[in-house]
């Protein structure tokens, strides 16, 4: 089988790709399509459909970059996607019922339990904080407002499905209705430590289990992808942040895994499920073995650059960051602090009542404003670093991926602020060949691919401009 090849299927919230992946982890072909994404206050939706078609769209692409040869090597497909986004269908028919509410909607906010006892509860239970990202609220805000669902569920048609769901039903031909414990981790109705749907949680939320999917092991083969002449097992059903752990095999303590895309996630594995300091614990995969990730979570990475970009009327997002960040080491008595809360703060804070501002701005121009931005992705990164090394003390590495990885001056930062060597890949997409690295049965030779280390520098400014942005921060959160 050491020619084998794999099909991933990577769905996110920008684009949906297929990559295929060689049993060395190298990547021999791919496509990727844009996808939409309707924002309006605190309401972020996508179309479901459009997600399943640009999946197929990009599957038939990659499969005919093939050669024959190629083509009769692969051997196994995997789907990974956003976690935390909700939508509704009626599982009898497919029916969609609701558009997919993205991970970061947190328009039902209101349901959230607030007393401390319950909060509690649920980080205890769940391994995630009482927030609205998560689907829980998500799922009691279509049952108040929805007309749809609210009549799907008397009729007993109801399915209140994670993402991953609703895009295995719609690819597969036998039309699963199964979810696997990385996603349905997210829901905040899952057992973080059995691995079950908890009942006390459906109470809580006052949701029933016949709303539900079954759940499946990571691993499971769960159906058949047929591309044409072509049907390829679906051995791998996670969540995007799950597969990037394993981007570079198995998981190290001492590695701290960031992927920066939309959002920006730090995964640091443990061995157990105890919760502390308003980080995550997260299920990465659910095999034989129950794989656990300490997690922090920056909301604002990429959709604060794209947010600020507009606002300002930067008309090139895609402006270098590094071109940014160079003008801000040449004017540093010019550069403003950016508190972002773009999204909502994550951890380990989880807040969403607290305005994104500008702090001493008077001076800076649009450029600047952006590397005031960038710069508080990496402030935001090391509030969690500082979290996370409180529990591991063996912390020594990091290693990123994602879009935003691509900037040199912004991995320089992180290492300077941390105090820590960034390792970054050849390979950014990392969630792809994490679930590649599954999909191969986690082998032992699984080449690491990294393109530059970047090591600490005195960077004194930097530390003050933290210091100042963390102070500033610490302020409002006192509000």
């Amino acid at each position: 089988m050491n020619n084998a090849l794999y099909l991933c299927l990577d769905q996110g919230g920008s684009s949906s790709r297929a990559m295929v992946f060689d049993g060395q982890g190298q990547c021999v072909a791919q496509s990727q399509l844009a996808v939409a994404e309707q924002r309006q206050g605190s309401r972020v939706e996508q179309d479901a459909a459009q997600l399943v078609t640009t999946l197929l769209s990009c599957a038939h692409a990659v499969v005919a970059q093939l050669s024959a040869s190629q083509r009769a090597a692969l051997t196994a497909c995997g789907l990974v996607t956003q976690r935390s986004s909700l939508v509704a269908f009626n599982p009898v028919n497919g029916e969609l019922l609701s558009p997919v509410l993205s991970w970061q909607d947190t328009r039902a906010a209101e349901y959230v339990p607030s007393s401390a006892d319950d909060v509690q509860h649920i980080y205890q239970r769940t391994g995630l904080m009482a927030n609205g990202h998560f689907s829980a609220s998500k799922m009691c805000w279509l049952l108040q407002h929805n007309t749809a669902v609210k009549a799907a569920a008397q009729q007993k048609r109801l399915l209140l499905a994670p993402l991953a769901c609703y895009l295995a039903y719609g690819l597969l031909a036998n039309k699963p209705l199964v979810v696997d414990r990385g996603n349905a981790s997210r829901t905040l109705l899952l057992d973080v430590a059995t691995g079950q749907w908890c009942p006390q949680m459906l109470a809580l939320w006052g949701l029933s289990l016949d709303y539900l999917p079954s759940l499946v092991v990571s691993d499971a083969t769960i159906g058949q992808l047929e591309l044409g002449d072509l049907s390829l097992p679906m051995k791998l059903l996670t969540g995007d942040q799950c597969a990037a752990a394993f981007a570079q095999g198995e998981l190290q303590p001492q590695q701290l895994s960031i992927n920066m895309g939309t959002g920006a996630f730090l995964l640091n594995p443990v061995a157990n499920t105890a919760c502390r300091n308003g980080l995550l614990n997260s299920i990465v995969h659910w095999s034989s073995q129950a794989y656990y990730c300490l997690e922090g979570t920056v909301n604002g990475a990429g959709v604060a650059l794209q947010s600020v970009a507009q606002q300002t009327d930067v008309k090139d997002v895609a402006l270098p960051l590094d071109a940014c960040l160079h003008l801000a080491d040449n004017q540093p008595e010019n550069m403003p602090l950016f508190i972002n809360t773009i999204s909502g703060l994550g951890s380990p804070d989880w807040r969403s009542d607290i305005a994104a501002e500008f702090i001493h701005d008077e001076l800076a121009n649009k450029t600047l404003c952006l590397a005031a931005v960038a710069e508080s992705i990496v402030f935001l990164l090391q509030r969690n670093i500082e979290c996370i090394s409180s529990e591991n003390k063996h912390l020594s590495f990091i290693t990123v991926s994602g879009g935003l990885s691509r900037s040199d001056a912004l991995c320089q930062r992180l290492s300077d602020v941390s105090g820590l060597r960034v390792e970054r890949s050849t390979m950014v997409e990392a969630s792809a060949r994490g679930a590649a690295f599954l999909l191969a049965g986690k082998p032992a030779q699984w080449p690491h691919t990294i393109e530059r280390v970047f090591t600490p520098q005195d960077n004194r400014l930097l530390l003050q401009r933290y210091q100042q942005w963390r102070t500033a921060l610490l302020q409002r959160l006192q509000h």
